[in-house]
């Protein structure tokens, strides 16, 4: 009866072990995962204030473009 008893105790003990075991490698599993999507939107957001710096100096060419055709407009006026 003692015999089973601790049979039974140790089974119980190498099953934890075992889901101890598996939870660990699951956790890992969420950190590099939690770390690539970290890095993944650092990069994103990289290159949308990339993209966004890119758009303003178009946008800055573009209006100096129209004051420039503004100003030979108004020249050809007078």
């Amino acid at each position: 009866m003692l015999v089973e008893e601790a049979e039974k105790i140790r089974y119980i003990n190498l099953n934890n072990k075992a889901l101890v075991a598996a939870n660990k490698m699951r956790l890992h599993k969420l950190f590099d995962t939690k770390k690539h999507l970290y890095n993944h939107h650092n990069q994103q957001k990289s290159l949308l204030v990339k993209e966004t710096q890119k758009m303003m100096i178009v946008g800055k060419v573009f209006i100096s473009n129209i004051v420039i055709l503004n100003k030979l407009t108004d020249k050809n006026d007078h």
